[in-house]
């Protein structure tokens, strides 16, 4: 029997970045698709998007990578698409820069709401999330989506994470938290 590959090494990636192929080893297509699939996975378990960054272009970019709502609580949500197995010991957009992202997020979220032609139901849950928000309701979340064939992906957060409030969401093994 051959050994596994990565689809990474067996599967043509022809992305592109403002209409350039990406060259070879650049692992953003990957990244990419981790951020993708974190989207589509807490879309189907109800979540409302509040925002995402669907294009190649915004995938290593600073900032949230997901911010989704449900029952009335905002999640942050930062992916690691990390091949490799063990834990998340840093996820700067979570910790050392959220201040910064949370404020630039109300603010957009403040802008949107105030657009004159924004449907009413859109305003509705902008206005629902930013209420959360001034209450504090919100939650911190890494994932680890990845499309790697070779079992390698991360297993859960380190305790000094887990002390600053930050949740892990396994979602490479559903229904199992850590």
């Amino acid at each position: 029997m051959p050994p596994t590959r990565s689809l990474r090494k067996t599967l043509p990636l022809r992305a592109t970045i403002d209409g350039q192929p990406v060259k070879k080893g650049n692992r953003l297509p990957a990244a990419n698709f981790g951020e993708r699939w974190a989207t589509d996975f807490f879309a189907a378990a109800g979540h409302r998007i509040l925002f995402s960054k669907p294009d190649l272009k915004g995938t290593n970019q600073p900032g949230f990578d997901l911010v989704t709502m449900k029952n009335s609580r905002v999640y942050f949500i930062d992916n690691k698409a990390f091949m490799r197995n063990g834990k998340v010991y840093g996820v700067s957009a979570l910790t050392r820069n959220f201040p910064a992202n949370l404020a630039r997020f109300k603010s957009t979220l403040l802008r949107l709401a105030q657009l004159p032609r924004l449907p009413a139901s859109y305003k509705q849950v902008l206005t629902a999330a930013l209420a959360s928000l001034q209450k504090g309701n919100y939650r911190r979340v890494v994932t680890n989506a990845n499309f790697g064939t070779l079992g390698l992906h991360l297993t859960g957060i380190s305790d000094a994470l887990r002390k600053q409030g930050i949740l892990f969401a396994n979602l490479k093994k559903p229904g199992k938290k850590k």
